[in-house]
């Protein structure tokens, strides 16, 4: 990349001022002794964020509005204090003239931070708490209140859908999951799953412990004919086996295997437990032909510690004992009992 020496840049700064680029261009050569385009100086300005002369008419704005008397005084007296309030405090104090949004720019371009957040803290007291209309506003404002205050029982122009509006509704905030029906049934904004309605209308409330499901899966059907009452321990059955109907009928059907499985898994539990309190106190579930029970690989990790705790003056024995340890905690071997709670 092409550099310009020093005195262009001093031939660019003390001239771009009083003089355009065009005419910075031509007195180049007799300045410098060699020529640079207005391109140059224009593409050179621009890098390096000169200001050059305004349009003809114009005046260069001067930009800066304090004193370094009233910077000390801002930036030792703002915390806490709003740029209304500054602008006060500065126009009082040096005889100025601020406005609050000069403030507020000045606040901005210097990036102070007052710590007020407009928030009503904790502990604060509203200036009309316990107050009467009469005590804080004038009758005018009074008036204006009265006429944009919400009435017992308003309705907005732009809201407030009337009772029996059916919407689409999804079962996930990003419109992902299945779509369900929602209906209106009271005021002011109360909204129930249409097949529930629906279903309550001809046969009464749902039972507790019982859901209303739809017999062909589709959510959107919500026809009394494609309604069916199951309990929620069918339900959970269900989708855990995979067991879905395609009508009425078949719905009803895959409901009795869902009893039918729920029936086979008490049964099991039951014969566990029956079997569990007739085994003798201590006696493990599997025995050896001579009949003594088998240990467990947890114990059989315990008395490999304790001999490898007995050859710690044999440092080959104790490797291998250390090798068939870690074998058997990482899983080589499975572990179905206790796990050993020896330290090395």
């Amino acid at each position: 990349m092409k550099r310009h020496p020093p005195e262009v840049d001093a031939f660019i700064r003390g001239n771009c001022t009083e003089f355009t680029i065009r005419q910075m261009a031509a007195m180049s050569k007799a300045v410098l002794g060699y020529g640079l385009t207005a391109d140059q100086i224009k593409a050179y300005m621009s890098r390096h964020k000169i200001r050059g002369m305004p349009r003809k008419g114009r005046k260069i704005p001067e930009r800066r509005i304090t004193t370094p008397e009233i910077d000390a005084f801002i930036q030792r007296q703002h915390h806490g204090v709003s740029p209304a309030d500054m602008a006060v405090m500065v126009n009082a104090a040096f005889r100025t003239s601020f406005t609050a949004s000069q403030m507020k720019g000045y606040y901005s371009r210097n990036h102070l931070r007052s710590g007020l957040d407009g928030r009503f803290q904790k502990g604060m007291t509203p200036v009309n708490k316990g107050k009467k209309w009469d005590e804080f506003m004038s009758p005018e404002g009074q008036a204006r209140s009265r006429a944009t205050t919400f009435k017992p029982g308003n309705i907005p122009h732009n809201g407030g859908a009337p009772v029996g509006t059916v919407r689409i509704r999804h079962d996930h905030k990003n419109r992902s999951g299945r779509p369900y029906v929602w209906r209106k049934v009271a005021e002011p904004n109360v909204w129930r799953t249409a097949h529930v309605v629906e279903w309550e209308e001809h046969n009464g409330p749902v039972p507790d412990g019982y859901m209303v499901t739809f017999a062909n899966g589709d959510t959107l059907n919500w026809h009394i004919d494609n309604l069916i009452l199951e309990s929620k321990a069918q339900h959970a059955v269900k989708n855990r086996w995979g067991l879905h109907g395609y009508d009425k009928a078949s719905a009803q059907t895959v409901n009795n295997i869902a009893d039918l499985k729920m029936a086979a898994s008490r049964m099991k539990q039951k014969q566990r437990k029956k079997a569990a309190a007739a085994r003798e106190p201590g006696e493990g579930r599997k025995k050896s032909m001579n009949g003594k029970r088998e240990p467990t690989y947890g114990e059989l990790i315990c008395r490999l510690c304790q001999l490898r705790d007995q050859l710690k003056q044999t440092p080959p024995g104790r490797q291998m004992l250390d090798q068939v340890i870690e074998e058997l905690k990482t899983g080589a071997l499975p572990n179905k009992g206790k796990t050993c709670t020896r330290r090395k």
